[in-house]
């Protein structure tokens, strides 16, 4: 590329010196003439273009790991095995050393005998809870079979006493009625007795009304004990005495119902009491296990080991770490950039990444960027890149890239075509192969094309080559590129 524009730069000087030839011979040939011949100097042009000017940019950071992690002992401890060497590669929670473990093993099954203890005093308070329902259960079932007694009986005394009542009066009627039956009979005996004495009747009709009277009293000295015997029945005071004695029965059954309540409420306390005890002792089960558990040193990132501190039969320190992890799946970019360039990165935005001494290059993702400056000016970008294979490490060079919009929406020349005449910017357009002399602004210098304000238009050309040589009116000859 270098050979074939060095061929461009000659040839365009070699036809400056023809030109020149050719017009000092023909000055002489006419020597005699007034006007003289019209230049035309050889120009390469280009078209003005509109659009956005941007520009890539190169930062230069370092790589560095995604994350690197110290693990450091929970306790310290001897050293009984070590799993891990310099350069291993290990999974998050993957085993790294064992320390001795003696006293804590024997810490844990102390406190499992305790919690079994623990749980056997539970169980029982559980068993003296569910007799004490079960009494409940049986004091509630007897105050019911107490009460279903009362009132029986009250209903059988009720009924006796209906029935005494109804005796009562049936014997009154029959009292009346035997009392009748006795008068009328002592009356016939002693008309008997009359016509007896004056021998009217036989001795046998005295002798029967005599029977008469005799059974008409007996009749009505019955029904007088029946009365006597109906007022003082023996079973209605049975049955009074039977009330009683329910009665009593169903006061002791509830009685016993309210001693169960305070029997169920005692044992609730003591299953509480043991249940919190079961806690207890579950949580010294459980800190007697996180004390052995600490005892083996696991890791705790995935990555390479990168630093190993110890040996078996040493001691493990709980404030100095005994393995570095640096996990390097993924890595990270940081460089360091000017305030200004700072709207160049938006995190979640896709960058290039090239690595010294790789030729391949990366994709990363902008995941940090500093809202204050590192103390110099200057403020931190980090990218973060993917790296599966490994293949770039930390403490690498590398190179961002990124476009940056310098211009938008404005007229963009080549570079080249930008010129000083007399402390002003201009450039050279060609009208009928006129060089036209037009003044311009520079908004932003660009390595090839530049953005400008004045009176040019799109896709109107612009000089790139010779246009130092002109002159505003210069006749001009378009030159191709070679």
């Amino acid at each position: 590329m270098k050979r074939k524009k060095n061929r461009r730069i000659l040839g365009f000087l070699s036809i400056i010196a023809v030109m020149a030839v050719v017009a000092g011979c023909n000055k002489d040939e006419t020597s005699g003439e007034e006007e003289p011949v019209a230049k035309e100097i050889p120009v390469e042009v280009a078209e003005v273009t509109y659009g956005a000017l941007s520009d890539s940019n190169r930062l230069t950071g370092t790589i560095i790991p995604e994350t690197e992690v110290d693990v450091v002992p929970k306790t310290a401890g001897e050293f009984k095995e070590i799993k891990v060497q310099k350069g291993d590669i290990v999974k998050v929670g993957q085993v790294l050393a064992r320390l001795d473990d003696t006293a804590e093993r024997n810490a844990v099954k102390q406190q499992q005998a305790a919690l079994k203890q623990a749980q056997s005093g539970l169980k029982s308070a559980q068993s003296g809870l569910r007799n004490a329902q079960s009494g409940k259960s049986k004091a509630e079932k007897s105050y019911s079979q107490a009460q279903a007694s009362v009132r029986q009986v009250e209903a059988s005394l009720a009924e006796a006493r209906k029935a005494k009542n109804d005796n009562l009066d049936n014997i009154e009627f029959q009292i009346k009625n035997a009392k009748l039956a006795w008068d009328q009979a002592k009356q016939n005996l002693e008309r008997m007795k009359a016509l007896h004495d004056e021998g009217l009747i036989s001795q046998q009709n005295y002798e029967d009304a005599e029977n008469g009277e005799k059974n008409a009293k007996n009749a009505y000295d019955q029904v007088v004990l029946n009365k006597n015997q109906a007022s003082g029945d023996l079973s209605l005071q049975s049955l009074e005495a039977s009330l009683d004695q329910s009665r009593i029965g169903s006061s002791i059954a509830q009685s016993s119902i309210q001693d169960a309540e305070i029997g169920i409420m005692q044992a609730q306390a003591a299953v509480e009491q043991a249940q919190a005890g079961v806690e207890q002792a579950q949580l010294g089960v459980d800190s007697a296990n996180e004390r052995l558990d600490d005892k083996v040193i696991v890791a705790t990132a995935s990555g390479e080991v990168t630093q190993v501190s110890g040996e078996v039969g040493a001691m493990a320190s709980g404030q100095q770490p005994f393995v570095t992890i640096v996990s390097i799946d993924t890595v990270e970019v940081s460089v360091n950039v000017l305030p200004d360039q700072l709207s160049i990165f938006k995190p979640g935005a896709t960058i290039d990444v090239e690595v010294n001494g790789m030729k391949e290059k990366f994709k990363g993702t902008v995941s940090y960027v500093s809202a204050v400056s590192s103390g110099s000016g200057l403020f931190t970008v980090e990218a973060r890149i993917d790296n599966p294979n490994h293949l770039i490490r930390p403490g690498m060079v590398a190179t961002i890239i990124v476009d940056e919009v310098l211009a938008s929406d404005t007229i963009l020349v080549p570079t080249t075509a930008v010129i000083q005449k007399e402390g002003k910017s201009v450039v050279f357009t060609i009208a009928d192969g006129t060089a036209v002399l037009k003044e311009v602004e520079v908004i932003r210098y660009g390595t090839d094309l530049t953005a400008v304000t004045g009176e040019l238009k799109e896709h109107e050309e612009v000089v790139i080559k010779g246009q130092n040589l002109l002159n505003d009116g210069d006749s001009v000859k378009i030159m191709k590129e070679d």
